[in-house]
């Protein structure tokens, strides 16, 4: 999924348009054709939250021409104010192609039904045309562009090309998103906590693509919609038994964000988009549970050389002159309780000097996966922030090794290499030690040391700190070194999140707890 902009919307609103149809019959160069014309451009309900109205092709990806394919046939007909379809035309052909090339049509806003051997079947002089598969079900569905799509296609003209807009109900949508979101082998309750939130993202997206008057688009800006070739039975499972279920907060349905990986905490929506106290159930929270170090581009490494980021960051519009090269890189302030970058100063050797602030325009600006990162110049050794899991009935001492062996902090004393050099914890003293845990003072680490495996109790019942911890930034001398961890935004959820709480054992309901403040499940 991509970075998401954000909508409202009230509850199951339909503002109706009058639907007005008539039949005639015409000639044209000899060849006799039905036609219905539609008294208004627009002749359907504006979508609520029981049907989806999802742009397929649209814009730049339209189309002159396409073919669609339907093992059962077609048909052809005209809707209400509630997507109700009645047919008054059946076309037994399993393949018609749909086009407004010239030569096809006859006048500038029509569209020809034909057969795939250009015999016209059916010409629509304007408006929209409303098209599905003969006796549909989840098996007889209309095949366009490899892929199947159950629910209506809406045609319509823009010019030279063809928008195809997919409207079905809102819980077969949610199927055809899951597959494309998440993996359909993953734990049945990150399924259905993904249905929940796929469904609250929707619910607030009615219109956002307004100009061309659907709701969503099928690609990350929105949420990628491939219809029903992944729809497996887990899918419909998760889907069927969250039905209706959405996120709200303060008694409101609300767009639950999400993104890959966080990379052990997530950021606020204010840090990253400047959003409103509205979304003050999109916080940054303490993710330890998250084994983003396993998954691709949950840990990564950018360099830039001078020359290569200056360009970068002129390419954003941060630079004036053409060429240079950067000189500095300072992180000035991170999120409020987070690990993500919010202000970074940047300078030329020019003399230039830019400040980028919020999450959001940091990640773009310098062309990372995510804003959680530390950077420096290659070599370099610097500190991040993560935050640990404070100590609970499940705990172990810390082991070092030594030249002598391995000792534990409950030994009589333990000698380390600390950052201050080889320092020696007698019982009862105190040493600061870095480990794979993090940098503790030595002496209370039997009292605070993270649990062997915590369980989904210490995580949910625990207490969280943070800690800094010393990271050698890998790259040449002079290059400019960002490394970092988790891939998208970071606001909202991270889906292998929700994939490594649900094996810890946590319900759907759990899994969105944990990653919303303050949200309660109910009903759209």
């Amino acid at each position: 999924m991509s970075d998401k902009k954000k909508a409202k919307t009230d509850k199951k609103k339909l503002v109706v348009r009058i639907v007005c149809l008539f039949l005639a019959i015409l000639m044209v160069g000899g060849v006799a054709y039905s036609i219905i014309a539609s008294l208004s451009m627009n002749c359907e309900a504006q979508t609520g939250t029981d049907y989806v109205r999802c742009g397929l092709s649209y814009g730049s990806s339209a189309q002159s021409a396409f073919t669609l394919s339907s093992g059962t046939g077609f048909e052809l007909g005209t809707v209400d104010d509630g997507y109700n379809f009645s047919a008054f035309l059946s076309i037994p052909e399993t393949s018609i192609r749909l086009s407004c090339q010239s030569g096809d049509v006859s006048m500038p806003s029509s569209i020809a039904v034909q057969k795939t051997d250009k015999t016209l079947i059916y010409g629509n002089p304007s408006g929209y045309l409303y098209i599905r598969a003969k006796n549909p079900s989840n098996t007889n569905c209309i095949q366009y562009n490899s892929n199947k799509y159950t629910g209506i296609f809406r045609i319509s003209r823009n010019g030279s090309s063809l928008c195809v807009v997919n409207v079905l109900p809102i819980e077969e949508y949610v199927k055809g998103v899951l597959p494309y979101e998440v993996y359909t082998s993953w734990p049945k309750e990150t399924l259905k906590a993904f249905s929940v939130v796929v469904r609250s993202y929707t619910v607030c997206s009615v219109n956002r693509h307004s100009s061309y008057d659907f709701d969503l688009c099928s690609t990350t800006h929105c949420q990628v919609y491939k219809g029903r070739n992944l729809v497996n039975n887990a899918v419909e499972n998760a889907v069927n038994e969250t039905a209706g279920k959405v996120i709200k907060y303060n008694g409101k349905t609300v767009a639950a964000y999400y993104s890959d990986s966080t990379g052990g905490c997530t950021v606020s929506a204010n840090n990253t988009w400047g959003s409103s106290s509205a979304y003050n159930y999109l916080k940054a929270i303490p993710t330890p549970w998250e084994r983003y170090s396993e998954r691709s581009r949950g840990s990564w490494v950018t360099v830039y050389s001078p020359s290569e980021l200056y360009t970068q960051l002129h390419n954003k519009g941060y630079f004036s002159a053409a060429t240079g090269k950067v000189a500095s890189v300072e992180i000035t302030e991170f999120c409020e309780n987070s690990s993500y970058v919010y202000s970074v100063l940047v300078k030329s050797e020019a003399g230039e000097s830019v400040t980028i602030s919020r999450a959001d325009k940091v990640r773009s600006a310098f062309g990372l996966y995510s804003a959680n990162f530390v950077c420096g110049k290659g070599g370099e050794t610097v500190y991040r922030t993560e935050f640990k899991l404070n100590g609970s009935d499940v705990s172990k001492p810390l082991y070092i090794l030594t030249k002598n062996g391995k000792f534990s902090n409950l030994e009589k004393a333990v000698t380390a290499i600390t950052s201050s050099g080889v320092k020696s914890c007698e019982k009862g003293g105190s040493v600061r030690v870095l480990t794979a845990y993090g940098e503790f003072d030595y002496e209370s680490v039997s009292k605070n040391d993270v649990p062997a495996n915590p369980t989904l109790k210490d995580y949910f019942n625990g207490s969280y700190s943070s800690v800094k911890t010393l990271v050698k930034l890998q790259g040449s001398n002079g290059s400019f070194v960002f490394d970092g961890r988790g891939w998208g935004h970071g606001v909202g959820f991270s889906q292998w999140g929700m994939y490594d709480l649900a094996n810890l054992g946590a319900s759907y309901s759990e899994i969105i707890t944990a990653y919303l403040s303050n949200v309660t499940i109910g009903n759209y």
